[in-house]
């Protein structure tokens, strides 16, 4: 199955400026997702943002699936979906 991962603001400088189309096995997960990004961009994306060792986003990054946040790596992902990759923005 292929996903659209499109990085939102600031992190497109690290995943570019258009969705990326990452191939996973049918009934991948969001941990699935995760591993796959760590093999394609993990050398890439700065410490303070990426831990290569959990192979998990660090801070207030947000995986949102089909308009709804995922915090759950266990999530299925389905063929076609989108995922996009954003910072969590608070106000006050």
């Amino acid at each position: 199955m292929r996903v659209k991962v499109q990085a939102i603001g600031d992190l497109r400088e690290y995943f570019g400026r258009d969705p990326v189309e990452v191939a996973l096995p049918d009934g991948a997960t969001v941990r699935d997702l995760l591993d796959t990004l760590d093999m394609r961009l993990g050398a890439r994306l700065p410490g303070y943002l990426w831990d290569r060792e959990t192979r998990r986003f660090k801070g207030p990054v947000l995986l949102v699936v089909e308009k709804k946040a995922v915090q759950d790596e266990s999530a299925s992902l389905a063929d076609g979906i989108e995922v996009r990759i954003m910072r969590a923005i608070a106000g006050g």
